[in-house]
């Protein structure tokens, strides 16, 4: 009876720790608090629990997709009063342009500057930016982003690893989660004041 309880119990914990579910739960993370859910995917992937690969999938389809849900939320504004002035009333400045490299550099910059992004990518999608090139943009500066979180993450890592004496596997996480603090405390600063970026 014990042993086969233990059998059960030994089967759901390997389930549980099984890579998808950690999948599911840095994209639930990234929801929250993006550099934190980078932070946790690199940790996971330098403890084996998940490939790397696994990892940068996960952590970029779950801010990818947080991005296209803000899209998504400025064409809900157009038909709800309270969310047009909750989240677009506050600035008339927004001038869109549908220029390709205006339009590219304006989800770049909003995508790697703390409190920016909010706002940015609900306009875009207020004032029906084609979702085409919106999505194209997104993907490629996630991407881009993501990629550089893991890399720098890394390489600092290595470098926090050796001075300290302390293994990777802690060491590899503690630049992102830096940046996760520093990004909270910024945001949170920022967020309130109005944007001043225009895609022109």
């Amino acid at each position: 009876m014990v042993e086969s309880l233990q059998v059960s119990l030994d089967g759901v914990l390997n389930r549980i720790t099984h890579p998808f579910y950690f999948m599911l739960i840095l994209i639930g993370i990234s929801f929250l608090v993006e550099d934190l859910a980078a932070a946790t995917g690199v940790a996971l992937a330098s403890a084996g629990k998940m490939s790397w690969e696994e990892s940068f999938l996960a952590v970029s389809f779950g801010i990818a997709l947080g991005d296209f849900l803000l899209y998504g939320l400025g064409l809900l504004c157009r038909k709800q009063p309270y969310l047009k002035k909750r989240y677009i009333d506050t600035d008339k400045r927004f001038i869109p342009n549908t220029s390709n490299m205006n339009l590219f550099a304006s989800v770049l910059i909003s995508r790697v500057t703390p409190g920016l992004r909010l706002i940015s990518y609900v306009l875009m999608g207020f004032v029906q930016i084609s979702f085409k090139k919106f999505f194209i943009f997104v993907v490629t500066a996630v991407l881009l982003w993501t990629f550089s979180l893991y890399i720098g993450s890394v390489y600092l890592g290595k470098v926090i690893a050796s001075t300290l004496g302390i293994p990777i596997g802690f060491a590899t996480p503690i630049p992102l989660l830096i940046l996760a603090i520093i990004s909270f405390i910024f945001a949170n600063k920022y967020s309130k004041r109005k944007c001043k970026c225009k895609l022109t």
